[in-house]
C-alpha cells in the first residue's frame, strides 16, 4: 500500500467496461452480403427509391431489399446502370440493349417495363442521367433520350468506328466523347466539336459530378480529373493524385456539397474535401472493406455511401461522429482498456500496453499489405467458367448475360493490363518468396519480338505479402508502438494526476514518456481505484 496517496488499491476479479474516445480513424464501416443465397454477392450499381428501398443491378436481375426481405426483379437482359429520378419519383433501369423503368404494383412489389418498341437497338447502357424532363441511356454506340411528358424517344447513333466513349451533363448541355475525334456538344440532330474537347481524343470519360453551381468534374481512364465551366478544362490538382494514379481510377460520385468520392480498382475510395482539396478518409482494404476494387458506388438518403464490390456491399456512415482506430497496425492481443491521456489513445490488451501514433515516414511501418497468390491459368480458367455457368438464371440468356460481365469488365482490365505492365516486369525482381512457371498469352496488340518464334518462358516471382508504399501511406496514417517494460497481461489503465497506472497479471506499473516502472511486483492486480478520501 502507497502511504499519503489518495490512490486505494482494490483486488478484485471485476470486468472492465470499455470507454470509447473521439480520435482520428476511419468511419463506421457496415459490411453486408445478399440475405439469399440465389443471389450473386456482385452488383454493378445502385439505387434508391422514394420510400427508402434500396435496389442493386445484379448478375442475376434486379435485387431490391425493404429492410426485412430480399427480392428479384427479372428484366430481358442482364440490367448494368439504375438511376433514381427525383422529379418523377421513377426508377429507370439499362440493360444490355435494353432500357425501361420500375413499375410498382398493387402488392408493393417492383415489376420492370420496357421502354423499347420495335426491337430498337440501344447498346449495353452504362450510365443514365435527367435534363429538363428528360432521361438519357448512354451506351458505346447510342445516346438515347426518353421525355418523360410525351413518353417520346430520340437518338444519336455513333458512326461506325467512331464510337462513344463517355457523356457528362453541364448546366443545360449534354456532351458526348467521341473516339478518336474528341469531345462533342449533343444538338438536336447533330454533334458540334467543343473547343479544347481534342485533348480526349483518345480518353475514355469514366464519371462526372456537379462540382459547383457552374462547373463538373470529369474523371477519365488515364487517371486525369478535370473541372469544366461549359468553355474550358482546368486539371484539377489535389493531395491524393499519386494514390488515385497508383490504384487506377474507376469512379466518382458526390457526398454532399462539400465533399466527393473517388473510387479505385485496386485501392479502395477517397472521400475529398473540395475545399482543401485534401483527403478525408481513405477506404479500402487495410481500413476495414471486404476488397479494395470498388465497381459502383450510390448515396442514400440519411448520406450514407454503399460501395459495391466482389463480396457484396458496405455503407459507410460519414455523418456518425464515431471513428475506429482498431485498424492501425501494430496492436497484438485481446482489447482489455483504453485511455486518452493528452490526446493520446492508450490501449492495453492481453499481450501488454499500446500507444496511438502518427506515421511521419514510410520506413516507420513498412506495412506488409495482404495480396492474392497467383494460381495457375488452367485453374482460374476452370474457376471462371463455374462463375460463368451460374451467372444469369434464364437458359436462353446465358450466354449474353455472360458476354454481358466481360464486356463490363473488359475496359477495366485492359487498363490495369496497360498501366501494369512495366510494374510487371519490376515486381519480378523482388526477393522470391513463391514462384510460379508462367507462359503469358500473347495478344496482338502487344510488341513481339521480331526473331522469335513463340513466347519466351518467364518465371514471375509472387510474394503473398508484398510492400506497397504508395498503398500503405495513404492507408496509415497512425500505428501502434508497444509500451516497453509490462510484461504479462494488462487488464486496466488509470490516469491518477499525472501519472498513468496500468494493472496487470505480473504486477501494478507505471507508464512515463511511454516507458513502465513496476511498482508492485509479482502480484496479480486486477482492479485499480481511486479512493474519495486520503489514507
Amino acid at each position: 500500500m502507497l502511504k499519503r496517496t489518495r490512490l486505494f488499491l482494490f483486488l478484485a476479479a471485476t470486468l472492465l467496461s470499455l470507454s470509447v474516445f473521439s480520435q482520428e480513424g476511419t468511419p463506421l464501416i457496415t459490411n453486408f452480403s445478399f440475405g439469399e443465397t440465389s443471389i450473386d454477392n456482385e452488383s454493378w450499381a445502385m439505387a434508391q427509391d422514394n420510400e427508402g428501398q434500396m435496389l442493386f443491378a445484379n448478375r442475376r436481375g434486379i435485387v431490391s431489399f425493404d429492410g426485412i426481405k430480399w427480392n428479384t426483379i427479372l428484366t430481358p437482359s442482364a440490367p448494368l446502370s439504375l438511376f433514381f429520378d427525383n422529379n418523377s419519383n421513377q426508377i429507370f433501369v439499362g440493360c444490355k440493349n435494353n432500357i425501361g423503368l420500375l413499375i410498382k404494383g398493387v402488392d408493393g412489389v417492383y415489376q420492370y417495363a420496357s421502354l423499347v418498341v420495335d426491337k430498337r437497338n440501344v447498346g449495353n447502357i452504362e450510365s443514365i442521367a435527367e435534363l429538363n424532363g428528360d432521361i438519357y441511356f448512354y451506351s458505346s454506340n447510342y445516346i438515347t433520350r426518353f421525355n418523360l411528358s410525351t413518353k417520346k424517344i430520340k437518338q444519336w447513333p455513333a458512326q461506325a468506328g467512331e464510337p462513344f466513349t463517355g457523356f457528362f451533363i453541364n448546366k443545360a448541355d449534354v456532351y458526348v466523347n467521341v473516339s478518336q475525334l474528341g469531345l462533342h456538344k449533343l444538338r438536336e440532330n447533330l454533334k458540334v466539336p467543343v473547343k479544347g474537347g481534342d485533348q480526349f481524343f483518345d480518353e475514355t470519360i469514366l464519371f462526372y459530378l456537379d462540382y459547383s453551381k457552374s462547373q463538373v468534374l470529369i474523371g477519365t481512364n488515364a487517371d486525369s480529373l478535370y473541372l469544366f465551366n461549359g468553355s474550358k478544362f482546368h486539371p484539377y490538382q489535389f493531395e491524393s493524385s499519386g494514390y488515385i494514379k497508383e490504384s487506377i481510377l474507376a469512379g466518382g460520385i458526390n457526398v454532399d456539397q462539400n465533399s466527393f468520392v473517388l473510387s479505385t480498382i485496386t485501392g479502395g475510395c477517397l472521400v475529398i474535401d473540395k475545399a482543401t482539396k485534401k483527403t478525408i478518409y481513405t477506404l479500402n482494404y487495410q481500413t476495414g472493406l471486404p476488397d479494395d476494387e470498388i465497381y459502383s458506388m450510390g448515396i442514400d438518403r440519411n448520406n450514407g455511401l454503399w460501395l459495391l464490390h466482389e463480396y457484396g456491399m458496405s455503407r459507410i456512415d460519414l455523418k456518425l461522429p464515431i471513428r475506429n482506430v482498431n485498424h492501425y497496425p501494430g496492436l497484438e492481443g485481446n482489447l482489455t482498456s483504453i485511455i486518452d491521456v493528452d490526446t493520446i489513445i492508450y490501449v492495453s490488451t492481453s499481450e501488454g500496453v499500446y500507444y496511438l501514433t502518427e506515421v511521419q515516414n514510410y520506413e516507420e511501418i513498412e506495412v506488409l499489405v495482404k495480396v492474392s497468390k497467383v494460381s495457375n491459368n488452367k485453374e482460374e480458367e476452370s474457376k471462371l467458367e463455374q462463375k460463368k455457368k451460374s451467372f444469369f438464371p434464364f437458359k436462353k440468356e446465358k450466354e449474353e448475360s455472360i458476354q454481358v460481365k466481360e464486356e463490363k469488365k473488359e475496359k477495366i482490365w485492359n487498363k490495369i493490363f496497360k498501366k501494369r505492365k512495366k510494374k510487371y516486369i519490376e515486381e519480378e525482381e523482388e526477393e522470391p518468396v513463391e514462384t510460379v512457371e508462367e507462359i503469358p498469352e500473347i495478344k496482338k496488340e502487344e510488341p513481339i519480338e521480331e526473331n522469335s518464334k513463340k513466347p519466351k518462358k518467364i518465371i514471375k516471382t509472387v510474394s503473398k505479402y508484398e510492400h506497397k508504399k504508395v498503398y500503405a501511406l495513404q492507408s496509415i496514417s497512425h500505428k501502434y508502438n508497444k509500451v516497453v517494460g509490462i510484461e504479462g497481461k494488462a487488464k486496466q489503465l488509470l490516469q491518477y494526476n499525472d501519472m498513468l497506472l496500468v494493472a496487470a497479471n505480473t504486477g501494478l506499473y507505471q507508464i512515463s514518456d511511454f516507458k513502465a516502472t513496476q511498482i508492485i511486483a509479482d502480484k496479480y492486480i486486477n482492479f485499480i481505484y481511486e479512493s474519495k478520501v486520503n489514507l
